[in-house]
């Protein structure tokens, strides 16, 4: 009895701690957001930020005034207006996920906040993983430093799903590793649930469907793979995660590079290989290659790896697997699932290899500077301008327009002024509704590709513009050259014409970080029509 109490007692202390690390690293990163300009910018460092940004406030809006209402239809309105809603393409968990904070408050800030606290329980909970195999000290520091790397910190200024997929997918692994130790059922569910929320916050999640076969190989616990408790885990996935990939397949596949694996092999290798040592530092990425090395040979020769490395190797191998065989693109975000495992594995590594705390918290010390200093550590978010056109452009029209504005920009430029009017639609009673030029004015897939221009020259574009009743024009000068198109400059030349009736009203200046500065010009008719109802 007295045992139990102090096992108790024991496990209590650890999770309080675990909620102080999560504490701590969520403060320290919202610090880091405010310090790297994501309270003060305007979204669109990314293409798919504007898009994860906007789909998780239609969620909200549909929470506060849309329930009753057939939400198909909702989202199909919602996009008319702000056409960057992105659920479909991507799955809907970190939209539900996204909508909880904007519900306290409705503001680009509390997405932030969400992020942070995101990346506080990434930390809390690769505390917990940890206590029981390192010193406290390092169990409760290493997470902490890991969550403010510049690797994190360029994440955490994006509004992305990447985070959560990584929180998930370490919590998937801490379930099935304590399934490996105990073969409960409760522990396998819990892996098949946790697992089932990963794929359905993102595709790429799918990666945990090889954690268990790799994790048994590396530990040699084969009997396991005829556990039927095991196969539990398949139900909550074949339920919920199966039916909507089956039913987004035709979607998600328009967000595909369209190469063939091989292909994306032959441009994910050099690509992923330069990342590397940029994400984790160089002398991580070699210390967890030797080690992975020696382990493999080791169980090779019949030594079987304890069931939390076998595990931790398990989720950096499948999502390794994931990020060179799928063809969805290439960035470094996709790293990020096994960038706390490899810390952790290195901690397991040093536990091992150096007696007494001082030399461990030395050694990741060292290590974690290595990756400070390996990683481009310059951050700087600050996109700003677009708000302030379309704040302007409420300002400058009366209460009861029905406004329509077109913005001629690439995909980023576009996306901030959709999840800028987005977020500003609450305060004024003005509808207002962001035409996006690449849809408007030509078609073309949702990477980008195959652009068709929909008007032959100025006479057929200034009747589009007339029949699509469009208010205001937004001109970005920020375009770079190889994302600005035929329809950039065909805009361009209509309202040069004297007779096009349009006139420049203003011009502000924006910027998209790094440096990259230039202006958005602002056109109107010059004898604008009184709207006498809702516009199509």
């Amino acid at each position: 009895m007295r045992g139990m109490k102090e096992n108790e007692a024991h496990s209590g202390r650890r999770w309080r701690r675990a909620l102080v690390v999560t504490l701590v690293a969520a403060v320290l990163t919202a610090a880091l957001q405010w310090g790297n300009g994501f309270y003060s910018s305007d979204l669109g460092a990314d293409p798919d930020e504007p898009a994860h940004a906007v789909t998780c406030l239609m969620v909200r809006d549909y929470l506060v005034s849309g329930l009753g209402q057939n939400p198909l239809l909702y989202a199909k309105e919602y996009y008319a207006q702000f056409p960057k809603v992105a659920l479909g393409h991507y799955p809907p968990v970190f939209y539900l996920m996204g909508s909880l904070p904007l519900l306290v408050s409705r503001s680009i800030a509390s997405l932030g906040v969400f992020q942070a606290l995101l990346v506080g329980l990434l930390a809390g909970t690769s505390s917990l993983l940890l206590r029981p195999a390192v010193k406290p000290l390092v169990a409760y520091l290493l997470p902490i430093a890991w969550s403010v790397t510049p690797f994190m910190q360029k994440l955490t200024v994006l509004v992305v799903s990447d985070v959560l997929v990584a929180l998930l997918c370490l919590l998937a692994a801490m379930a099935w590793m304590r399934f490996m130790e105990t073969a409960r059922l409760g522990w396998s569910l819990g892996f098949g649930c946790i697992a089932t929320l990963a794929i359905l916050t993102k595709g790429s999640a799918w990666s945990l469907a090889l954690l268990p076969g790799l994790s048994i190989a590396l530990s040699g616990r084969w009997p396991l793979l005829t556990h039927w408790r095991l196969w539990a885990a398949v139900l909550p996935v074949a339920c919920a995660a199966v039916p909507w990939q089956l039913w987004s397949t035709k979607i998600t596949a328009r967000g595909m590079t369209g190469m063939t694996p091989l292909q994306h092999l032959s441009a994910a290798l050099p690509f992923y290989g330069e990342a590397l040592p940029r994400v984790l530092g160089g002398l991580l990425l070699l210390t967890v290659s030797v080690s992975f090395l020696w382990h493999l040979v080791r169980r090779v020769r019949g030594l079987p790896l304890p069931p939390m490395q076998a595990v931790l190797w398990a989720l950096v191998l499948s999502t390794l697997v994931i990020v060179l065989a799928i063809p969805a693109g290439l960035t470094s975000r996709y790293l990020l699932p096994l960038f706390f495992p490899s810390a952790m594995l290195l901690a397991l590594d040093l536990q091992t290899l150096l007696r007494g705390w001082p030399k461990q918290v030395a050694a990741y010390a060292v290590f974690t500077a290595a990756t400070v200093v390996g990683a481009q550590s310059v951050i700087d978010k600050e996109i700003h301008g677009f708000a302030s056109a379309v704040s302007q452009i409420r300002q400058c029209s009366t209460t009861d327009d029905d406004l329509r504005v077109l913005v001629v920009s690439d995909a980023r430029g576009e996306g901030a002024v959709v999840s800028s009017a987005a977020f500003q639609e609450p305060a004024p009673r003005q509808r207002i509704a962001i035409l996006r030029s690449s849809k408007e004015l030509a078609e073309q897939d949702w990477m980008g590709r195959g652009l068709k221009l929909k008007t032959n020259g100025t006479a057929q574009l200034a009747e589009l513009l007339a029949q699509k009743q469009v208010d205001w024009i937004i001109i970005d000068s920020t375009i770079p050259a190889e994302l600005k198109f035929a329809h950039h400059d065909l805009v361009l030349d209509v309202l040069a014409q004297r007779t096009s009736g349009w006139s420049e009203i203003m011009a502000l200046p924006v910027g998209r970080g790094a440096g990259q500065t230039g202006t958005l010009k602002i056109y109107r008719p010059a004898q604008p029509t009184l709207t006498t109802g809702p516009k199509p």
